[in-house]
């Protein structure tokens, strides 16, 4: 908004502010849907899961993890997914042809391989298959004969409940929306070891849409001005993190609003990563309007894939400090059991 547009809704009687805004083309609500329709159906893999790399990625991650899944079952049905074995063999080929051999690669094939030998125990043929995988070897095979850590492998319920045994009550009870932070430096390693924990996140598929941008110093503050709620803390965030997901890796319709929902959970599992290393965060609200959208964007130098989630700021406490309250609803009004 301009400096002549500001004085002029000044002087402005409320009602007349009120009916300006509402007649703003950039406040239509049927403006930021089309802006967000297009932005899917431009980006995502919807049309052609063949059009990326990121989106084809997206498709070998969902198909093998479909294996997976068919394989952790107590009773796995011999012979089962034979429509997504022809798919994942294509689309290897395919891709290791236009970008190589990586960790995606390797992933697929190795749990080609657990199902090769699912199969044996079940005394299932799969000729085809064990000679597709004769011939293409990833360099984890061809130096060191194995494959690299995929398919399925076994927990016991003693381990599950060893590593669940922590004050869970007390840890989210203890995490609080921090507005008031030291001028200590938070160390990049530490931000790594967040985002490193946050990566064990449930995603569709275990497709894993998620990026996380860092900003500090000045580039941190232009980046907090296309964000209202920073007002008043703003200067004393130490590094400020902008968590979006990938468009790239979603392919139906039915996935239109996944990239919100994953990258909703990691980042709330980065707060409470952050949290279990004594760092404070504030979440910050990044539901805006499609002009926003652009500048924010243009701003934070995000590729136009990207979905905007939310920020986080994050720094060290201080000694002593105030929180909000923050009181939630009863639990009968956030909870109904249907029999």
């Amino acid at each position: 908004m301009t400096n002549l547009k500001r004085r002029l809704l000044s002087i402005l009687p409320m009602w007349a502010k009120n009916l300006v805004r509402k007649c703003d083309p950039r406040q239509f609500l049927w403006r930021n849907m089309l802006y967000d329709y297009f932005r899917f159906r431009r980006y995502s893999a919807l049309r052609n899961p063949r059009r990326n790399r990121s989106a084809l990625r997206a498709l070998l991650i969902m198909d093998y993890h479909r294996l997976e899944k068919g394989l952790s079952f107590e009773r796995p049905r011999p012979g089962f997914g034979k429509v997504v074995i022809d798919r994942l063999k294509s689309n290897l080929v395919y891709y290791v042809d236009e970008y190589g051999w990586d960790s995606t690669a390797s992933m697929v094939r190795g749990t080609l391989c657990e199902y090769v030998s699912f199969s044996k125990r079940e005394g299932v043929s799969c000729d085809d298959l064990e000679e597709f995988l004769a011939v293409h070897l990833g360099p984890e095979e061809t130096e060191a004969g194995q494959s690299c850590v995929a398919g399925t492998f076994e927990r016991t319920k003693a381990e599950i409940q060893a590593g669940a045994q922590i004050d869970f009550e007390h840890f989210v009870e203890t995490r609080h929306s921090v507005r008031h932070f030291t001028a200590d430096a938070v160390e990049s390693t530490v931000i790594e070891e967040a985002v490193r924990l946050a990566l064990r996140t449930p995603s569709v598929c275990n497709r894993q849409s998620w990026r996380v941008h860092a900003f500090r110093g000045e580039k941190k503050m232009k980046v907090l001005l296309h964000q209202n709620g920073n007002r008043g803390f703003g200067e004393s965030i130490d590094t400020l993190l902008l968590v979006t997901s990938d468009l790239r890796t979603f392919v139906s319709v039915g996935e239109r609003n996944q990239a919100w929902i994953d990258g909703g959970m990691f980042a709330m599992t980065l707060v409470y990563a952050l949290h279990s290393l004594g760092l404070g965060t504030c979440c910050l609200n990044c539901s805006i309007r499609a002009d926003s959208d652009r500048r924010l964007r243009r701003e934070a130098k995000l590729a136009n894939s990207e979905a905007i989630i939310m920020m986080i700021a994050v720094g060290h406490l201080a000694d002593r400090f105030r929180v909000a309250c923050s009181s939630r609803k009863p639990l009968a009004e956030s909870l109904t059991f249907h029999s």
